[in-house]
């Protein structure tokens, strides 16, 4: 398969994703080549990542996946947009926004560490059992997180409502981030519908932390008379550190 599931309407790629979720159950193989990392990590049980027509890597969808979006972040910036309005008579997100310790109201700034919630309206005429995930992309289009309702075991249920997805503590370091809702099918593969908050996330830091995100740890530190007897082995050219007493 060839991109087959990003081609046609809305309900042609729902037919689509389907038939290769039956075929697969009856036990068939098949090959997809695509660039979307989340079709290949929800389908696909083996992974290879072709560059310059040799394998770069091979093996779990997620570490593939992962390595390659790496990779594509150093050298190109991603062309994907939300989706458009799907129209009334399908699954849709009907809002998204961020909203911080005062309920209702929306903010597009945090600080790492405050508390924040994504609140999400949607709509379901169907009536089919609906998931729903959420990702954080920085500012260079990296994929920081993501959480979804499929991996929490749970899902959108009725022909409306509202989910919100709270995130205690912001774990974000300093950045700027979009935030995206993704509509999704009952396994979590289809994406009915796409949609970003307005503005983007504006992390704000008053630590010293590194990286994208402040990793919950705890230090335990042990003073010894001997450092002889508990330093660890010193690589060549390599000189010990004082031990705190």
């Amino acid at each position: 398969l060839d991109e087959v599931l990003a081609v046609g309407d809305l309900d042609f790629q729902k037919k689509c994703v389907d038939a290769v979720a039956s075929f697969r159950r009856k036990g068939g193989s098949l090959v997809l080549v695509s660039h979307s990392l989340y079709d290949i990590r929800q389908i696909c049980d083996e992974a290879v990542w072709l560059r310059d027509g040799r394998a770069a890597a091979s093996g779990e969808p997620a570490r593939v996946t992962g390595l390659y979006s790496a990779w594509y972040g150093e050298h190109a910036a991603s062309s994907e947009d939300p989706r458009l309005d799907p129209g009334p008579e399908r699954p849709r997100l009907r809002a998204v926004e961020l909203v911080g310790a005062c309920p209702g109201e929306p903010v597009d700034t945090a600080t790492t560490g405050q508390d924040l919630a994504v609140r999400i309206a949607w709509e379901n005429p169907s009536e089919e059992p609906l998931q729903l995930g959420v990702t954080f992309t920085r500012q260079d289009r990296t994929l920081v997180c993501a959480a979804g309702t499929h991996a929490a075991g749970q899902a959108l249920r009725g022909r409306a409502g509202v989910a919100t997805l709270r995130l205690p503590a912001l774990p974000l370091l300093a950045g700027r981030f979009t935030v995206v809702a993704h509509l999704l099918d009952e396994a979590g593969v289809h994406r009915h519908h796409e949609r970003a908050i307005e503005r983007e996330l504006l992390v704000l830091q008053e630590s010293a932390d590194l990286g994208l995100v402040r990793l919950p740890h705890a230090w335990d530190l042990e003073a010894s008379e001997s450092a002889a007897a508990t330093a660890p082995a010193l690589l060549p050219g390599q000189r010990p550190q004082e031990v705190p007493r």
